[in-house]
């Protein structure tokens, strides 16, 4: 089997026939937050071909850069699109209405989609959500940029302890909020460094034992003229390998 990254937060797991089973999160094309942020490596052509392949696309949570409707119009209505079990249920509404093939998955729960290959759907307090994928090789954790309890990664770390096998998480390693919108005295405040948000990664590898750690969810660049300051914000891929101690 084969797991390929793409743009911000988008994946294809594909089985060992080279079909594409489950994508995950598709932003694309084009822009999102009011054409704020922009992919800094966006698919070619034939990359972006295999969504459209895809059995199933999974969607964590609202956010435009995880549901990218301009995406999701050009993949087009042949895959059944998965949300998690969460309270906020606008756009697995707005799909269904709009005749697309859309399922909620029932939370904590296994749901096999092919002969090798099992999801695991996990709900956060703030209907964000990770997707655990069971592949014989390996097991994904898609924690995207969600963040949970140390009380919830136990009980993911328990769950993947039922199976022996290497523990791949994705996982974003730099801020996308407004934690660096406060001022003081006219001058922007520090309030987070940016070696905090390696050290959160760093810190669910080793709770969950992970055996691989893919830099993900933070693709991203800000190009609008008011926005373009944030990217002095960004942790890079070179401060996150420079800083990485795992």
């Amino acid at each position: 089997m084969k797991i390929s990254f793409y743009g911000h937060a988008a994946t294809i797991l594909s089985n060992q026939d080279g079909e594409p089973v489950i994508a995950t999160d598709p932003w694309l094309v084009g822009s999102c937050y009011w054409r704020s942020w922009w992919l800094e490596r966006p698919p070619t052509e034939s990359q972006f071909s295999e969504f459209k392949r895809a059995k199933y696309i999974y969607v964590t949570h609202e956010h435009p850069d995880h549901f990218h409707f301009p995406s999701i119009r050009l993949i087009g209505k042949s895959p059944t699109y998965l949300f998690a079990d969460q309270s906020h249920k606008t756009n697995f509404r707005f799909l269904k209405k709009h005749g697309f093939k859309a399922k909620e998955i029932q939370a904590c729960q296994w749901t096999e989609l092919d002969e090798d290959i099992k999801i695991m759907s996990i709900p956060n307090w703030n209907d964000d959500s990770c997707i655990l994928i069971l592949t014989p090789s390996a097991a994904i954790i898609n924690m995207n940029d969600s963040r949970f309890s140390k009380r919830k990664l136990k009980k993911i770390s328990a769950l993947l302890d039922q199976v022996t096998l290497p523990r791949v998480l994705c996982q974003s390693y730099s801020p996308a909020s407004f934690i660096f919108n406060f001022f003081h005295e006219e001058k922007r405040l520090t309030v987070v460094r940016k070696q905090r948000y390696i050290d959160m990664a760093l810190d669910n590898c080793k709770f969950l034992r992970a055996d691989f750690f893919v830099p993900f969810a933070s693709q991203n660049i800000f190009l609008r003229d008011d926005s373009s300051w944030a990217n002095d914000f960004k942790v890079t891929y070179s401060e996150l390998k420079s800083n990485w101690s795992g």
